[in-house]
């Protein structure tokens, strides 16, 4: 069994792929509907979705043998968790 390398999405093309696994995970699925490219482009978009203003997130992606086997974001929302006294 190879070891599973985790590295968090620095590039273009890094982005693109961790937007795009999912199709790689449920392309035989017949219930699954696909999200639009556009739409989840936008919904990472640092610099004009707006819950950046306020919030933070790093997304990562996991490789083994040099293909993607999974990605996962970690998002810290400031308002949220005061709202609601979280951390």
């Amino acid at each position: 069994m190879s070891n599973i390398e985790v590295s968090e999405v620095r590039s273009c093309g890094d982005r693109d792929a961790f937007i795009k696994f999912p199709w790689q995970i449920y392309a035989t699925d017949p219930a699954w509907v696909p999200p639009l490219i556009i739409e989840r482009k936008a919904f990472l978009d640092r610099k004009r979705h707006p819950f950046y203003q306020h919030g933070d997130a790093a997304l990562f992606l996991a490789r083994q043998n040099g293909e993607i086997v999974g990605r996962i974001m970690a998002s810290d929302d400031p308002n949220y968790n005061s709202l609601h006294q979280t951390n």
